[in-house]
């Protein structure tokens, strides 16, 4: 029976985080064209995570901070890790907050 992983992708949300953030290794990172409404494309980075389902959509600000961590070659960044942590945007939104990995301790491992 097809997953509905299989199907679509999913993208990771602050919410799907565990409180006080998880480390996480980059699997794979890349552009990726994305549709936000019926009339517009937009191409965005996408990192995969290893043992993860969902994928996370790269903000400038969060590309920024990956560039200030792991190098401006986004295909150099397979392998390394990560902390990705739910912090306030607004008073009603969050949004994942990028920093370098915590104690070495990988979600998943």
């Amino acid at each position: 029976m097809p997953s509905v992983t299989e199907l679509y992708t999913l993208y990771l949300k602050p919410h799907h985080l565990p409180p006080g953030g998880c480390n996480v290794v980059i699997v794979e990172a890349g552009p990726v064209e994305l549709h936000p409404r019926p009339t517009e494309t937009e191409t965005k980075l996408v990192l995969s995570f290893k043992n993860a389902t969902r994928k996370m959509i790269v903000n400038q600000t969060q590309a920024g901070k990956l560039v200030e961590l792991l190098g401006e070659d986004y295909t150099a960044w397979t392998g390394k890790a990560i902390h990705l942590s739910a912090v306030a945007f607004t008073k009603s939104q969050q949004t994942i907050q990028i920093s370098a990995a915590r104690n070495g301790k990988v979600e998943g491992q």
